[in-house]
């Protein structure tokens, strides 16, 4: 019988292991860990550098149910987060996989941060590999790195929906979805407010390279990405660097650089921008594209590397 490690305190719970490893070797666990402190105002759970492996929520459509809280056995590999206030710095989640959300699965209103957070080499049977945000959740994220994760169908990275996102100092690369979107996706009844973040290198046999934005009529997507860029990724079809499905998904764009990415086009879409650079064409506050000016990623844009920071970024050059 697989088990996974459970945690449901009901106070400021601090987690520092010695050996900084929740789960290695075998047998694998479904989900390595599973959080359900309920959220009261002043008290939460925190994780300090440890390392979350080993996870497989796949194959077994049951679940097990913690603080009244149910927990399904196909998501969230490496930990599962249900209604609960958690703090994670300076740890590592790699070598999970599940069916939905390799990595991470946040859901039911839970409130997350992850500072200095290292998530990769996750893995998914169905959709990302990296972390799910859903249920009125809200993930908060700086200085981490999201890379080389897979997903078997779409958005290997990131996915946010009816939920809250804040992403800050953070970069998400070589991620690579066998079905649409490469990266990060930001769906329906989501808002997000990114800032000097880097997606690069990200890969999708569809359409979204790097970022795709969807919302509904009922339940739009509102996104802010500021001072960031996206380059490299590539889509078989359209939007190498960002994919807008329709007019309910919205994104301002706002001193960032989208260029260098490969697709039948780099912007699918309708975007707000200002002081931008999208493909060669360089933006003024307006909006509007300053003549005579053009952009050449080959030999302005550095590829992404160790610039001295916490995650790796791409320099002007």
């Amino acid at each position: 019988m697989r088990n996974n490690l459970k945690i449901a305190f009901m106070l400021f719970w601090v987690l520092t292991p010695t050996n900084k490893a929740f789960s290695e070797g075998n047998p694998k666990v479904y989900h390595t860990v599973t959080i359900s402190a309920p959220t009261i105002q002043g008290e939460k759970v925190q994780l300090k550098g440890i390392r979350i492996m080993n996870g497989s929520a796949t194959g077994l459509a049951s679940k097990i149910t913690s603080n009244g809280k149910d927990y399904y056995r196909t998501q969230g590999g490496g930990l599962n987060i249900s209604g609960s206030e958690v703090e994670l710095m300076d740890c590592e989640i790699s070598g999970n996989e599940a069916s939905l959300a390799g990595g991470v699965y946040i859901n039911n209103r839970s409130v997350v941060s992850f500072d200095r957070c290292n998530i990769h080499s996750n893995s998914s049977t169905g959709n990302t590999g990296g972390i799910v945000t859903t249920g009125n959740s809200l993930l908060t994220m700086n200085e981490c790195n999201i890379s080389n994760n897979q997903s078997a169908g779409i958005a290997s990275a990131l996915q946010v929906q009816n939920s809250k996102s804040n992403v800050y100092n953070s970069t998400i690369s070589n991620n690579k979805a066998n079905g649409n979107i490469g990266g990060c996706y930001l769906r329906e009844g989501s808002e997000n407010y990114w800032v000097n973040c880097t997606i690069y290198g990200n890969e999708t046999n569809g359409y979204g390279g790097g970022l795709a934005i969807y919302g509904t009529a009922t339940s739009k997507t509102n996104a802010q990405l500021i001072s960031s860029t996206i380059s490299s990724n590539q889509s078989a079809t359209t939007g190498g660097g960002i994919n807008i499905a329709n007019t309910n998904g919205t994104l301002n764009i706002h001193n960032s650089i989208i260029s260098g990415n490969v697709g039948s086009n780099e912007v699918n879409g309708a975007v707000n921008k200002s002081y931008s650079i999208i493909e060669n064409r360089v933006y003024n506050g307006s909006g509007t594209e300053i003549p005579g000016s053009i952009f050449d990623f080959t030999t302005m844009l550095d590829e992404l590397k160790d610039n001295g920071g916490k995650t790796a970024t791409c320099l002007l050059l």
